[in-house]
């Protein structure tokens, strides 16, 4: 049996304020997360910048320290006669030549 049509508009517009409630809610909902979204990405951005900054500025001061040359120097003190190294060994060149005068007489 077919509907009747003032049955139909009346149905339809039953079913149009629930429609909006529903894409109205889901809009809402798509903004939030949309907004979530962006806080999260915006705090994740700001913590990069700074962890960055953070580690340029220990590398400085580690390099800064790091360039200060640390020598320890002592003077040179005379020893006692006792402190005599022998070795064994010979004394030898590696190439000999023979020298022979340039003038004659």
């Amino acid at each position: 049996m077919p509907d009747h049509p003032e049955r139909q508009q009346s149905q339809r517009a039953a079913a149009s304020p629930s429609e909006g409630i529903d894409k109205d809610a889901l809009r809402k909902r798509i903004r939030i997360v949309l907004f979530l979204v962006l806080v999260v990405a915006v705090v994740l951005g700001a913590w990069g910048i700074v962890s960055r900054i953070r580690s340029r500025s220990e590398l400085k001061n580690r390099t800064t320290a790091d360039a200060e040359v640390t020598v320890i120097t002592t003077k040179p003190q005379l020893s006692g006669a006792g402190d005599e190294l022998v070795l064994p060994g010979t004394v030898s060149a590696y190439v000999e030549a023979p020298i022979y005068a340039r003038t004659s007489g």
